[in-house]
Order: C-alpha cells, then structure tokens, then sequence
C-alpha cells in the first residue's frame, strides 16, 4: 500500500510540474520538491520492498540531485533548458510511476517501454 501511495504521489507531482511547464512557467521548487522524494527509489530498493538495483537507483537519483539542487537552485540555467529537461523528466517519470501504480495497463506498458528510446538521450543532452 505505501509503494502504491508513493507511485501516486510521484505520479501527480510529475504531472504537476509539466503542466507548469506547458503554460510556461517551470518551477523549481516544485520541481526540486518532487525529484527529492525520489530519494524513496532508493530506500525502498535497498530494503528490497522494490526489485530495482539500489545502486543504479542511487546514482541516477544522484546525478538529478546535483542539477536540481546545484544549477537549477543557483539559478544560472537558461529558462528553456529548465523548462525542456523538466519537460523530459516529468514525462518518462509519469509514465514511469504511473506504470509501477498499475502495471497492468497494457497501453502505460507499451509506452513506458518505449517512450525512453527518445526521452533518455534528450535528458542526456540537456543535462549535460
């Protein structure tokens, strides 16, 4: 029930902030605030509530932590490149956590599967 209560809440958070995003107004915190809750991924791996690497989760929970928290805080990241990379995320996320809410929804499976061969190497490139 707490992993479903968890996948939900990521789930809004992400829809949340692309919404801000498709009216054109990013917002950090919002985003800081959601992408730091993440943090569970990684807990919940460890203590083998969830079948994902805690490892592998770490370390890309980490590398979101030093934009979010590094860039992104400081304020010296170009509007659009905020507003597109959180595009990026808040899309494969949602899906993401809406697909681990309900992993029998076919039609969430198929496009959680294959909406990261474009959305990966976009956020790739947009966070380097």
């Amino acid at each position: 029930m707490l992993i479903k209560l968890y996948n939900l809440i990521s789930f809004i958070g992400w829809v949340i902030i692309l919404l801000l995003n498709l009216i054109n107004h990013p917002n950090i915190l919002v985003i800081q605030i959601v992408q730091s809750i993440a943090i569970l991924d990684v807990l919940f791996a460890f203590f083998k509530i969830i079948k994902t690497n805690y490892l592998i989760a770490f370390i890309q929970i980490l590398s979101r932590y030093f934009i979010v928290w590094g860039p992104f805080y400081f304020g010296n990241v170009p509007h659009l490149v905020i507003r597109l990379l959180s595009s990026f995320w808040a899309l494969s996320d949602s899906v993401r956590y809406l697909y681990y809410y309900d992993t029998t929804n076919l039609l969430v499976k198929t496009i959680r599967y294959n909406l990261f061969w474009i959305l990966y190497p976009l956020g790739i490139i947009f966070e380097v």
